[in-house]
């Protein structure tokens, strides 16, 4: 085509036209036929210009061969020009030839850096599954242009991949700011939130949280707690699994419970079993991050979220972190804490909230941090400690831990005997620790063997246990909260009678 470049620039330039009216409109054979013309008569500085438009033209006919062949004459004729790169890595792209089309990204961002060639490498680098570099890429691409709804959109898409669901629908969230039309965002949001969400959600703020799929966990990945799981059927799993004799009964099927105890011994666990047993929705809201919401926005985001469960019920709202109502008063107003306190008591009042149908399941390891008005108000109907493991539970959690591990013979009794106040994840700690031993000796020595039980007594000997030092934390403080957590004051005073002689009074 380019062999006869005598004409003027005149019709040059009317034929270009001509034919960027055609590619508007979407009729890319006439764009192809005026661009083909206009190659033939084009400038010698327009040449390169030319080929590029013949290659837009063969690129959107599908036509990758000629595409190519014209996205290299371009290059050919000026290797300075970053768009004939874009597009000999387009051709790539609909090839699907990423490493190629990677290679001419990364040509075109070499010569000018722009939004469109870190997007479109990014998208390459998604499609191979190099999840990583993509998310590189669109972090550059955003930078660069920050009003680009595509770039957030398929950011969201890489979060999504990494599960890092809670970035993910921040993006997508910044998709519906910039073009709340968007119903690739809303697909996006409805698949990570697991809820259908219409226009009056989305613009509540509800893509702050989300239902997790119905958890597979249940009573019986329990270990041990056979009192505490007793407890938990009884005013909990009971009334949603026959709801015709709770009714009978009126017994009511939800209700607001708080799990409280030291950290690492399941009360997250437990609330997905909780959920599982029950075969009902989980939805997951953590306070913190409620709060921080309720001071980004415009403070309804309590409310957001017991709505989101009830539209959804029946339904397990965890939040967990529950502390962080009292905790965090240094760094807030003491009028926004009381609001936002005053918040969650309205929506905890059976009486003035439609509660029936969802269990509200609050978790925390420092109960004597919350505020007093929603551990004495009544709205929580149970206070349930979630003790750490006994020697039954720890033998369980050893037997558990190790299972899939290549083990010699075991002594579980003897595990379960020298690691009182360990927690449960204390527990997977050791195991995780032990099984490395043989496996870096695998790595420099060459030689295999399995996990031993002197392996698990070397790691025992140098991690200490974490629950004494949390019981040591706590004790000032329960001793001012018998009363309220009675179990937690006798667990604590039994510590302080083993293990220092002393008894709280």
């Amino acid at each position: 085509m380019a062999e006869d470049t005598a004409g003027s620039e005149s019709e040059y330039y009317s034929l270009v036209k001509k034919g960027n009216d055609a590619y508007d409109k979407g009729d890319y054979a006439g764009a192809l036929d005026a661009y083909g013309k206009a190659l033939k008569i084009a400038p010698k500085n327009e040449l390169p210009k030319a080929n590029q438009l013949v290659a837009y033209a063969y690129i959107h006919l599908k036509d990758y061969e000629n595409g190519e062949k014209f996205a290299k004459e371009a290059i050919k004729l000026n290797d300075k020009d970053a768009m004939s790169y874009n597009l000999l890595g387009a051709v790539g792209t609909h090839k699907k030839d990423y490493d190629s089309a990677i290679r001419s990204y990364t040509s075109a961002i070499q010569i000018s850096p722009s939004a469109a060639f870190y997007s479109n490498r990014a998208f390459c680098y998604y499609s191979s599954g190099n999840y990583n570099e993509a998310l590189n890429d669109y972090n550059s691409a955003i930078e660069l242009d920050q009003n680009d709804a595509d770039s957030f959109l398929d950011r969201a898409r890489v979060y999504i991949a990494l599960n890092m669901k809670d970035k993910a629908m921040k993006d997508l969230k910044k998709v519906l700011d910039i073009n709340p039309q968007s119903e690739h965002a809303k697909e996006l949001l409805e698949k990570v939130t697991g809820v259908h969400l219409s226009q009056e959600d989305l613009e509540a703020g509800l893509t702050l949280f989300r239902f997790v799929e119905k958890p597979k966990e249940n009573f019986s990945d329990v270990a041990d707690m056979a009192e505490l799981k007793e407890v938990l059927k009884s005013a909990i799993i009971y009334p949603f699994q026959r709801p015709e004799l709770a009714e009978k009964y009126k017994i009511q099927a939800g209700s607001a419970v708080l799990l409280y105890g030291p950290p690492g011994c399941g009360k997250t666990y437990i609330s997905k079993a909780i959920a599982g047993e029950s075969k009902v929705n989980l939805l997951e809201g953590k306070i913190p991050d409620i709060m921080q919401f309720w001071i980004d926005s415009s403070g309804s985001s309590i409310h957001n979220l017991f709505e989101l469960a009830r539209k959804n019920k029946p339904s397990v709202l965890f939040m967990d972190e529950f502390d962080a109502l009292g905790g965090q008063r240094e760094s807030m107003t003491s009028s926004t804490l009381r609001l936002i306190v005053n918040s969650l008591l309205i929506e905890l009042d059976s009486t003035s909230s439609n509660n029936e149908g969802i269990l509200i399941i609050a978790a925390t390891n420092t109960p004597w941090m919350m505020d007093p008005a929603l551990i004495r108000s009544g709205r929580f109907r149970e206070r349930i400690y979630v003790p750490p493991p006994t020697a039954e539970g720890r033998k369980e959690l050893f037997k558990y831990y190790l299972s899939k591990k290549p083990i010699a013979e075991m002594d579980y009794d003897k595990l379960a005997k020298i690691t009182e106040y360990y927690s449960s994840s204390d527990i997977t700690d050791v195991c995780e620790a032990a099984a490395k031993i043989p496996w870096r000796e695998a790595l420099e020595k060459g030689t295999e063997r399995q996990i031993t039980m002197g392996d698990l007594l070397k790691v025992i000997s140098d991690m200490k246990p974490t629950i004494p030092s949390w019981f040591e934390s706590a004790e000032p403080y329960v001793k001012q909260y018998e009363n309220e957590y009675p179990e937690l004051f006798a667990d604590i005073k039994d510590y302080y009678d083993k293990k220092m002689g002393t008894i709280i009074v």
